[in-house]
């Protein structure tokens, strides 16, 4: 980890290259109690949501693409928190984890439900609730969407090498020059006595030495 927000790999004799990943949610077709989610969620290659902050939170209800989800029984989808473990203890059912963000809708002063309703959804586009926040509900009192999270896609580019001889790299470290004998803005990496000395050992087979 560099400590900005991007992850280093050292990639052999290519270089390092920067990875960065970015997940994307999205809803299901079909309408399913709370428990039925995870092999939704599975079928379109994706995992059932939790969600970890503010930004996924809208990330989320974007899903909803402005309007309630057709066939619904309410207007809203499940993702993957639950307290019917221990009462009141939310967590993230798709590892365990404590639930540290909830965002519950502040109309009906959610979570209300008890003990009755254990499972939680995400209230959709003009649903007459506070859209995008949470509610309690009974897990399986009502057929509703789940809101899946798809797969991180991640790019990789090189951005620096670390030492000699690599050759397709944008960038040098550690006191080594970059030689971009192509101009295509890709080079080999070398300390500058080495490619000095070399310079000066051409200029002398030029002269006939």
């Amino acid at each position: 980890p560099r400590g900005d927000g991007r992850d280093m790999y050292h990639c052999g004799n290519d270089g390092t290259v920067t990875v960065s990943c970015a997940s994307s949610f999205t809803i299901t077709s079909s309408n399913v109690h709370w428990d039925e989610c995870y092999g939704e969620c599975a079928a379109i290659g994706s995992t059932f949501a939790c969600i970890s902050d503010e930004f996924q939170n809208g990330q989320a209800f974007e899903a909803f693409g402005g309007s309630c989800p057709d066939g619904a029984d309410d207007c809203g989808a499940w993702i993957a928190v639950s307290d019917e473990a221990s009462e009141g203890n939310w967590v993230c059912t798709v590892d365990g984890s404590t639930q540290s963000y909830q965002p519950w809708s502040s109309i009906g002063g959610e979570p209300n439900g008890g003990s009755g309703e254990n499972c939680a959804n995400m209230w959709g586009p003009n649903s007459g609730r506070n859209d995008a926040a949470w509610n309690d509900y009974g897990c399986t009192d009502a057929r509703m969407p789940c809101i899946c999270k798809e797969l991180p896609q991640c790019t990789a580019n090189c951005v620096a090498c670390d030492g000699p001889g690599y050759e397709d790299c944008l960038e040098c470290e550690r006191g080594y020059a970059h030689y971009d004998e192509d101009g295509d803005g890709r080079g080999s990496c070398w300390h500058d006595w080495w490619h000095y000395y070399h310079e000066e050992d051409d200029d002398d087979d030029d002269d006939g030495g």
